[in-house]
């Protein structure tokens, strides 16, 4: 026998001992949370499917243990392995979170979110969601994979497993190399990042990562921008848009619902001047990517960054119009864009932020007597953004607008559900008021005030669901309030505007063209305006609506 094929035979074999049959095991099973949802988005759910996944993932799980076993330190080994195991382990926790959540595995778009937040909001949101039940099952499913473990241990030392293992590794690599041939480097790439834990969340952070970038870029991009205005008209002293938060029309008895969750704006609407659209949805479901297209022209058909394009705020700069920024909402955080955009008006005032996340909060109220204090110019565009209806529901609203229990409701299952839906109808009744207040403080001025709210929540509308989520959309999250007031002085100087208004109730809007409709009313124009996307524009023209992938349909 050749003595080189003895020792290359011999030098294989030691190296496989040093195989990580333990890690190569648990990784694997880290991916069991995610393996369902992304089977889900195979276009063909078939045998071959699955046997696709579950390969792909054994695979990936067999490339990181074979790059460790190939180390020839055994400092750099036994790091490498830790440094794998919290990482994989970090992603399934994330991963098992958002399935039990969101009944969708975690990504960089949930990131994002969880970074916009501050840690007040983060200790709120843990508070309502990592409940008894989600860390029991928690709980469970890491004593079934500990005992897995112990088992696969116990039979590594009983048995020469690692020569079954390279065999299965060496029909993986070629399976792998025909599935590489046949979807290309770049995707077959990202399949296996997919389905290979600690991968995936490197690339989830290197994605949020690349998200922070853009920030920056487009901080520096509009730090000295100038826009072209090709039309100046306007004549409005008081521009008023008010952002809501989480807000359905749907628990809006403005809007025909049951109970009465808005006495105040229905009884203004009785009086004249209060315009109702019913046919408004968002483009998205979280704020952070509401707020990067309603203010810039920016839309959910093109294919360029959102920065690239201008926003409201440098276009008014170039204009007589003073602007105010008034929020309620976080003004620190990576993701703000309460930051970013307040920082281009002349003037901005924040509530506290740690206090306005904490149970003993204020709610929206501590708002109202900061809108009397904005420095004011001959003509005036003020933003103010609410904290609305987000979710915790019972934080949003003082204690006497506690009028609804879960008696009052007529969906949501069992009483502690019911229980969540009367706090969110508080949150909405208490919004009524706020809105309104707002809209009586410039009721006797000449101006118009635009209310629409970012996003919706669904409060388990059709499924054991409460609150918002990008992966998992339905119409209950994006189904928004749009209303405009126009004061007495306002309607009787301009008659064709609020005809225009009225005559456009009923039009199907998305919200990502409300730049459009803002343009419009104030008489102003740039290159980019275009009417046929203004909601009240006699040339306004229907487009499809696309939300989670899908044609909106009302």
């Amino acid at each position: 026998m050749n003595y080189n094929k003895i020792l290359t035979y011999k030098s294989f074999c030691k190296l496989l001992d040093s195989f990580p049959v333990s890690l190569f095991f648990y990784l694997i099973i880290v991916n069991l949370p995610s393996l369902p949802y992304i089977y889900a988005q195979f276009s063909k759910h078939t045998l071959l499917s699955i046997v696709a996944l579950v390969q792909r993932a054994v695979f990936g799980a067999a490339l990181i243990s074979l790059i460790i076993m190939l180390m020839p330190n055994k400092f750099i080994k036994r790091t490498l392995m830790v440094v794998v195991t919290i990482f994989a382990s970090v992603s399934f926790v994330l991963d098992f979170f958002a399935v039990y959540q969101y009944q969708h595995p975690f990504n960089s778009g949930m990131l994002d979110i969880a970074l916009s937040t501050n840690s007040n909001e983060v200790h709120e949101y843990l508070g309502q969601y990592v409940t008894s039940g989600f860390l029991g099952y928690l709980a469970g499913v890491t004593i079934i994979v500990a005992i897995v473990l112990i088992v696969v241990k116990k039979i590594i030392r009983r048995w020469n497993v690692q020569r079954f293992i390279a065999v299965i590794i060496g029909l993986l690599l070629l399976v792998n190399v025909v599935d590489m041939l046949r979807l290309g480097l770049e995707q077959y790439k990202q399949h296996i990042i997919t389905i290979t834990s600690p991968l995936k969340l490197i690339q989830i952070i290197k994605d949020t990562y690349t998200n922070i970038k853009h920030y920056e870029t487009y901080e520096a991009r509009v730090l000295n921008n100038t826009v072209k205005v090709i039309k100046d008209d306007s004549d409005i002293p008081y521009v008023v848009f008010i952002l809501g938060e989480s807000t359905s029309r749907n628990h809006m008895s403005l809007y025909g619902y049951y109970l009465k969750t808005n006495p105040l704006l229905e009884k203004r609407k009785e009086t004249g001047g209060l315009y109702v659209f019913t046919d408004v949805v968002s483009h998205h479901s979280h704020t952070l990517q509401v707020m990067r297209e309603l203010f810039t022209f920016y839309r959910r058909t093109d294919t360029d960054e959102w920065y690239n394009h201008n926003n409201l705020f440098d276009i008014l700069k170039q204009t007589d119009y003073k602007t105010a920024w008034l929020s309620n909402q976080e003004s620190v955080g990576i993701f703000s864009l309460d930051k970013f955009y307040s920082r281009r008006c002349d003037y901005r005032h924040f509530t506290d932020v740690r206090e306005s996340r904490d149970k003993a909060a204020f709610p929206d109220g501590v708002l109202l007597p900061a809108v009397k204090d904005i420095p004011q110019g001959e003509k005036n565009f003020i933003l103010i953004h609410l904290m609305g209806t987000h979710g915790a529901y019972d934080n949003r609203y003082p204690k006497e607008y506690d009028v609804f229990q879960a008696d009052d409701e007529d969906k949501g299952g069992d009483d502690e559900k019911r229980r969540i839906r009367a706090q969110y109808d508080n949150a909405v009744l208490y919004n009524d008021y706020i809105v309104d207040t707002l809209i009586e403080n410039f009721a006797d001025k000449d101006a118009i005030v635009i209310y629409v709210s970012d996003h919706a929540d669904e409060v388990y509308e059709d499924r054991d669901f409460a609150g918002h989520t990008e992966s998992m959309g339905t119409k209950h999250m994006i189904e928004i309030p749009c209303i405009i007031y126009t004061t007495q002085t306002f309607a009787q100087k301009r008659p064709q505007l609020v005809d225009r208004i009225a005559r456009a109730t009923d039009r199907p809007f998305m919200t990502d063209d409300m730049i459009h409709m803002l343009l419009d009313i104030m008489s102003i124009e740039t290159p980019e305006y275009d009417p046929h996307k203004s909601l009240i524009n006699d040339d306004f023209r229907e487009s499809k609506r696309i939300y989670a992938d899908k044609v909106y349909e009302k």
